[in-house]
């Protein structure tokens, strides 16, 4: 863990000193950017008591923006199989989630994301 710490330390370092727009609300195709957007942290969601008693699996899409920070805001989801089961522990695990943002001329810009959370049982 402390060599976790230290990592995103010198990542969120390397992030200050590059300048940021946030005077642009402008979105990118995290393919567009000159680097784009990648993980540095990645909580899996906790398995939902009921559904894993039940032996329900499933999934959440979702879209979001990477922002300047490299957190996810603007969290939507798109999708989610069966419904009402996944979606508070899926939302809850995606606030953790961090990532190196995405430059576009030297400058951190924002991106948008889209990806899919499953749950399934070991079988």
């Amino acid at each position: 863990m402390k060599y976790f710490v230290l990592f995103f330390v010198f990542v969120l370092a390397g992030c200050s000193s590059t300048h940021i727009d946030t005077s642009s609300n402008i979105i990118y195709v995290n393919t567009e950017t000159d680097s784009p957007a990648k993980w540095v942290v990645k909580i899996e969601p906790k398995y939902p008591t009921d559904a894993f008693e039940q032996s329900i699996e499933g999934y959440l899409k979702f879209r979001a923006v990477i922002n300047h920070r490299g957190a996810l805001e603007n969290i939507e989801v798109i999708e989610s199989s069966p419904k009402g089961v996944f979606e508070f522990e899926g939302l809850r695990a995606l606030k953790f989630w961090r990532f190196k943002p995405a430059l576009l001329n030297g400058k951190l810009v924002k991106v948008e994301y889209q990806d899919k959370l499953v749950w399934k049982l070991n079988n």
